[in-house]
């Protein structure tokens, strides 16, 4: 991927298009970025997301009130390799 430091931008996007999905999609999403954990995506990358998405937890939570679980649940999905 030629997106130089942007890469945690991905996981960000993915994450948050997952939320509004079912938890089976949830789950999927949390599985791509596993597998792609290390050979694409670096801890950097992946923690960088996640403190994004932290930082708007406010305003998520308006949209997907369960944000919390699903940010939880893929933080530990996505980091058990």
């Amino acid at each position: 991927m030629n997106i130089g430091p942007n890469k945690h931008h991905i996981v960000r996007l993915a994450i948050m298009l997952a939320m509004d999905r079912h938890n089976a999609q949830r789950e999927l999403t949390s599985q791509l970025i596993s597998d792609l954990y290390r050979t694409v995506f670096s801890s950097d990358d992946i923690a960088r997301c996640l403190g994004e998405l932290l930082t708007g937890i406010d305003d998520i939570v308006l949209d997907t009130p369960d944000a919390h679980n699903v940010i939880a649940s893929c933080r530990s999905l996505c980091c058990v390799s």
